[in-house]
């Protein structure tokens, strides 16, 4: 079963942020799933990275990442950038 999946099924709640105040307070508090609601093309990686850092795993509103498109393409620059960056997802808590 895919790790979010997974984690939906144990821990149904999930921390949804659109700025870096929210962000910090997500990445401070129980919930193992962030779900990112803004971010730019030039961000994204960034705070990917810190949920990753965090443990948690990061869930990306590709339509509301400014800068890409609604095209295959945009899913997969995100893929090869999460694929490039981390080779599994965290591990859970």
């Amino acid at each position: 079963m895919h790790p979010l999946a997974e984690t939906l099924l144990d821990e149904p709640v999930i921390a949804a942020v659109k700025t870096d105040e929210a962000l910090t307070a997500a990445l401070a508090s129980p919930c193992s799933t962030i779900f990112l609601l803004a971010s730019t093309l030039l961000t994204v990686d960034g705070l990917v990275h810190r949920i990753h850092d965090a443990g948690k795993l990061a869930v990306v509103h590709i339509d509301l990442v400014d800068g890409l498109s609604s095209r295959e393409i945009a899913v997969d620059s995100l893929n090869a950038c999460a694929t490039r960056t981390a080779s599994s997802p965290p591990a859970r808590p």
